[in-house]
């Protein structure tokens, strides 16, 4: 229990109701360094909550290079955005930096228990305005990088056309 109070979201929750939350169907689980905790299509079916550990989650990008979305750290919940998604599935691989512990709490218990708790509503709905955040800011570094690579490409292949051409005066056959 002390380690879900560690985070925001239930820092402000009473022992004896964190108890009867922890009581529904959930279950602490160990991932050693190096582990793949989820995948891309995963289902999410509960709340993830990283309480040891740190993680990182990545995608492929364009041309099937790996990105890294985001560096994980302990205390914090894992893909909140999803939980009550349609449809909710993980969209990003997560893997083990260092040796994490998550307790994954059923959603529809968590759901319930938030009816209960309003600072917990609060707080989470804190959680997921904060990571629209981040995540509009990370599409927007996306957006600009590859707009950068796609304007280097294009002015390589336009100088590449203009040196090649016999019009151009810089041509090598002139």
């Amino acid at each position: 229990m002390k380690e879900l109070k560690r985070i925001k979201l239930f820092a402000k929750c009473g022992d004896e109701a964190l108890e009867l939350l922890l009581n529904q169907p959930c279950r602490r689980q160990e991932y050693p360094a190096g582990r793949r905790m989820f995948n891309p299509g995963d289902p999410c079916r509960a709340l993830m909550v990283l309480v040891e550990g740190q993680a990182e989650s990545r995608m492929m990008g364009e041309e099937g290079r790996e990105l890294l979305v985001d560096r994980l750290k302990a205390p914090m919940l894992l893909a909140p955005a999803f939980l009550f998604a349609t449809p909710n599935i993980i969209p990003v691989e997560v893997t083990a930096v260092t040796d994490c512990v998550v307790w994954h709490i059923n959603r529809e218990a968590f759901f319930e228990f938030m009816q209960q708790e309003p600072t917990v509503l609060r707080a989470f709905l804190e959680e997921l305005c904060a990571k629209g955040h981040f995540l509009s800011g990370k599409m927007r570094s996306f957006a600009v990088k590859g707009l950068k690579n796609r304007g280097k490409t294009v002015s390589s292949n336009i100088l590449r056309r203009m040196a090649a051409s016999p019009l151009w005066p810089m041509s090598p056959s002139n």
